[in-house]
């Protein structure tokens, strides 16, 4: 079980969430956030969710942008774990900034996957040749990225 440090929400196995005799049911996909305090560190294996953001070179055009966004969703099913053969990516998605905040700094695309814990993570980023091949085929294109990982609830 992971809880919020005040009890005014927690997530428990079964997946519902308990707000103040509340209860709501998500999907094992869901982020749930909690504002009530600091969350107390987990107990089991948390996902690491991998967050990526680019800037494109000014020079780089719409097909070039769309090639680079598509091949980068399309990491979830083609980066297989080398043990079960099978793609190992628990979640992902991305698309074009919509923010009207004005903070994005450049960047315009973002993207995040989420990772069943640190082994898949460091596979993913030093050892799957989807994954290095898409990195190599961006020099040229990208003029700038981020990259933020966090495990839920852990700060």
């Amino acid at each position: 079980m992971i809880g919020c440090t005040r009890s005014q929400c927690m997530i428990s196995p079964s997946k519902s969430l308990h707000v103040e005799n509340t209860s709501i049911s998500i999907s094992s996909k869901s982020i749930v956030h909690c504002n009530a305090g600091a969350l107390r560190q987990p107990t089991a294996t948390m996902p690491i969710l991998h967050i990526v953001l680019f800037e494109f070179k000014p020079s780089t055009t719409h097909a070039q942008v769309e090639d680079v966004c598509k091949r980068m969703v399309g990491l979830a099913e083609k980066c297989v774990h080398p043990t079960s053969q099978k793609p190992y990516m628990k979640s992902h998605g991305g698309g074009r900034d919509n923010s009207p905040e004005g903070h994005q700094g450049g960047f315009s695309h973002g993207f995040i996957c989420e990772f069943q814990n640190t082994e898949d993570r460091k596979y993913y980023l030093e050892k799957d040749p989807a994954h290095l091949e898409f990195v190599a085929s961006l020099d040229g294109i990208i003029q700038n990225a981020r990259v933020v990982d966090f495990e839920p609830g852990v700060f």
